[in-house]
């Protein structure tokens, strides 16, 4: 008889004959049906489906002699000493297919003397576990409960056995991170995607197009971000800054309240949408916005003023409530000289120092010295400790009343445009 070695280890065994199991694709087979795998074999050496009379198994793939009285590390509640045997697991599949009480009353004639047969639902357990439909099974559990012990690491190592056309492996340090039951993770991709494509630059427009037109408000979303998207690296000499409109900052980041999906439509139309709802209208991240409004005449009140401030306007006239086009971006990697970075007006802050990172001014105290401030926060969130100390202002929108936005937004630019007029006025129509 060849000797057992490493191969008559109890985990190991257990791990190599629930990989037979799943080789055999864990089908039900007849109430009569012997598992032939492994092969049992007789005191004379020879195989027999006499799973009674046998004393050993032989176990693939080194063809090891396991005897069939081997504990496994298996614990049932009504087996002899609590561990199950492998006698008593190759009774137990051989008769997967039938009713639990002709188990019962069958396991000592299939299986000896010596073999145990377990409860109903440990049966139902150990079968789901060894078809692969459980990747746990309680029996282990409960055995480890009562040892007092780990079961050895070898019963779950990488176990591959190759029969003919079948190869099957259990478990190996390449397949641990593999998410169970074939889990999507495809909307990560397109996540991050955005953060990552957002610094490449996009071709520049030719110049036989001249610039670039306003879309038809009734498609204005998804028609301002492919016509947008297509500036080149700097604002400079782009055709839609001709005229050096102003810029407004957003965070980059999707879990911020206000983003690229979501600002036009707070700032052109006072509707807030949140960004999970807003993206959808758009079929990529828009890299830059134009907002069209009507600039209130500094000799009109801001009561006058209001909601007509919204919409595009159809006059022209310096500073004297003519139409005022802002630029919407996230990113400064357009502003490449001293006068893009001029024509900054608004930086909305996220509550993150790491926004400012590469910009002209790292520094938020620098950078609220240089332009107009904003933090938008819902009306039940706390401000940030970060940005307490920075010179913002802040904005405060109600979580489900929308009809509330439009004074939010109108406090918005009347506070813009009053700054500009003070610190940038070249930048108003």
């Amino acid at each position: 008889m060849a000797d057992m070695g490493p191969s008559a280890n109890p985990a190991h065994v257990l791990a190599t004959f629930r990989s037979l199991t799943l080789a055999q694709g864990g089908g039900a087979q007849g109430a009569q049906a012997l598992c032939p795998l492994p092969m049992v074999i007789a005191p004379a050496d020879s195989p027999t489906d006499d799973i009674a009379q046998a004393t050993h198994a032989l176990l693939p793939p080194e063809n090891a002699h396991i005897p069939l009285d081997l504990p496994l590390p298996l614990w049932s509640s009504k087996a002899g000493l609590g561990q199950v045997t492998l006698r008593s697991l190759l009774v137990l599949w051989a008769m997967r297919s039938s009713a639990f009480g002709e188990y019962m009353m069958n396991t000592a004639m299939r299986g000896g003397p010596k073999a145990a047969s377990v409860t109903a639902p440990e049966r139902q357990e150990t079968l789901a576990w060894l078809r692969g439909e459980k990747d746990g099974c309680k029996l282990i559990e409960q055995w480890v409960a009562h040892m007092g012990t780990q079961a050895p690491t070898s019963a779950f190592s990488a176990t591959t056995l190759r029969s003919s056309d079948i190869e099957y492996t259990q478990r190996s340090r390449l397949t641990y991170l593999t998410a169970p039951n074939a889990k999507d993770f495809s909307y990560l991709v397109k996540i991050t995607h955005d953060p990552l494509v957002r610094g490449k630059a996009a071709p520049k427009p030719s110049h036989a197009n001249g610039s670039s037109s306003s879309s038809a408000p009734a498609s204005k979303h998804r028609s301002s971000s492919r016509s947008s998207t297509g500036a080149g690296s700097s604002l400079s000499s782009a055709a839609t800054s001709a005229k050096s409109d102003p810029i407004i900052l957003v965070p980059p980041g999707l879990n911020s309240l206000l983003t690229m999906y979501n600002v036009k439509s707070l700032l052109e139309d006072a509707k807030f949408t949140p960004t999970d709802q807003a993206r959808l209208a758009f079929d990529k991240k828009p890299t830059l916005l134009e907002i069209h409004r009507k600039a209130a005449d500094p000799g009109s009140s801001s009561s006058s003023s209001s909601s007509s401030t919204l919409v595009s306007g159809t006059s022209s006239g310096g500073g004297s409530g003519g139409p005022w086009k802002v630029l919407v971006m996230d990113s400064p990697d357009r502003l490449q000289t001293a006068a893009d970075w001029d024509r900054v007006i608004a930086v909305f802050a996220g509550g993150m120092a790491w926004q400012f990172d590469g910009w002209r001014w790292s520094n938020a105290v620098d950078l609220f010295g240089k332009v107009r401030g904003y933090h938008l926060r819902m009306h039940d969130e706390q401000v940030p400790p970060s940005v307490q100390g920075w010179n913002v202002k802040h904005l405060v929108m109600h979580r489900t009343k929308r009809h509330l936005d439009l004074p939010v937004v109108l406090e918005f630019w009347t506070d813009l445009e009053r700054w500009v007029r003070g610190h940038k006025p070249h930048l108003l129509p």
